[in-house]
């Protein structure tokens, strides 16, 4: 507010575009775009930042359309710009339906003839040369890399990397995020133990949402730290450390978990709170260090309160089909593909086998488990993501849930299975 106020002042024009839950105070700017405002009569509020300036283009392309600044049929085409749409609606994972559906399934379209030179250097980088860029691997190939520049310093890297006109400035930008998104990903491992362990004591207690926070943990990894113990304990997590910069404050980042609205909650808690932001999957906050443990009790409160009007926190795998041994066939996997782009809110369809009888099972990498399954007269090969303390339980008659995925494989297409969970044949 103070610095869109000197702004003006000093005789600047500002115009913000923004896609978090507007806080109560807010700037005196010439123009806010944010369809989180009240009264706004943009049709859908689920726009991530991208999305937001995507139609705020568009707004603008039409004004000097109607103004005669340019004919219609000369106007910029502007789905040139929906590979930066795609990317952003996945990497801050929202909602991928009614208009995010829209633009991320022509924006993944764009992504994969790889136009932009940026984008080519990072896929050729990390060997995505060829076939379908999907929502996947923007989830976890090209958004973790992008990222990597702003988690670890300064996100100018990344900006050079998406604005760059030539492959060699592009190839250099990508190898310079690959090596910060090492060193991002070695940081996170060293936090991980830390961090599980604190919330192994807390969900002992039965407590409704898990706070972490140590002195001296990297600020920069600590949303996908959070993020790494939602999946793991289900419930939603803040991991907070020391702010550098300000003696006394600590800072930190939190992802929701099943269903739970994380920013009301955290706004439950503003009188605790310095400062804070975000939507209902994510927020970033800061508060004294002295009022931690108010905020931890508080915060629990607030998100027990919305657990007692949720059914269930999501421990339980639902399951869309339960396959009997036929369907598998062409067609069958060419309906699947029209439920595309997967992601938050439109996940993959998942299925269940019971009674299968898995071959080929081994470990990869101690702690993950490969295996092979027989379906329909056609044997897909499988992973089963941090299941490698299943590997007895995988030697035997099994039922599991799974998902199908499509991949690429010295230039041919297939599809392989993920296993979301495994147990014995009952």
């Amino acid at each position: 507010v103070n610095e869109v106020l000197e702004a003006r002042r000093a005789g600047f024009h500002v115009i913000i575009t923004d896609h978090h839950e507007p806080p109560p105070e807010l700037p005196e700017a010439d123009a806010l775009v944010n369809p989180k405002q009240k009264n706004c009569r943009f049709p859908f509020s689920e726009l991530s930042g991208t999305g937001v300036v995507f139609f705020f283009v568009i707004a603008i392309r039409y004004s000097l359309i109607t103004s005669g600044y340019w004919k219609k049929n000369t106007s910029p085409n502007l789905k040139k710009y929906l590979d930066l749409v795609a990317l952003g609606t996945v990497a801050d994972v929202m909602p991928l339906n009614s208009v995010n559906r829209i633009l991320v399934r022509a924006g993944t379209e764009v992504l994969t003839e790889r136009i932009r030179p940026g984008i080519w250097a990072l896929c050729e980088l990390i060997g995505l040369r060829e076939g379908d860029v999907t929502t996947e691997d923007i989830s976890f190939r090209l958004a973790p890399r992008i990222n990597a520049a702003g988690r670890m310093g300064s996100p100018k890297t990344a900006a050079k990397l998406l604005m760059s006109r030539d492959v060699q400035s592009s190839l250099q930008a990508a190898t310079v995020l690959e090596e910060k998104n090492k060193k991002r990903r070695k940081i996170e491992k060293s936090i991980l133990p830390e961090a599980v362990a604190q919330c192994e004591v807390q969900d002992q207690e039965n407590c409704s949402a898990l706070v972490t926070y140590k002195e001296g943990w990297h600020p920069g990894v600590l949303g996908i730290v959070a993020s790494r113990l939602c999946a793991r304990f289900h419930l939603p997590v803040i991991a907070l450390t020391d702010d550098p910069n300000q003696p006394g404050i600590i800072k930190g980042s939190g992802r929701s978990a099943g269903g739970i609205n994380l920013f009301k909650a955290v706004d439950q808690c503003r009188a605790i709170l310095k400062n804070f932001g975000g939507h209902q999957q994510a927020v970033g906050l800061s508060l004294n260090k002295d009022t931690l443990s108010e905020f931890i009790i508080a915060f629990n409160r607030h998100v027990g309160e919305q657990v007692k009007t949720i059914s269930m926190y999501n421990k339980v795998v639902l399951i869309d089909k339960e396959l009997q041994g036929n369907e598998t066939d062409w067609h069958f996997f060419s309906i699947l593909r029209q439920f595309e782009p997967f992601g938050e809110g439109n996940p993959e369809p998942v299925f269940l086998v019971k009674n299968k009888k898995l071959f080929r099972v081994s470990l990869v990498k101690g702690d993950h488990l490969r295996f092979c399954l027989r379906l329909n007269g056609q044997t897909f090969k499988g992973i089963g993501f941090g299941m490698g303390n299943r590997l007895t339980i995988a030697q035997e008659r099994v039922d599991m849930a799974f998902t199908f995925k499509h991949t690429m494989y010295r230039g041919k297409k297939r599809i392989e299975i993920m296993a979301i969970e495994l147990s014995l044949a009952t």
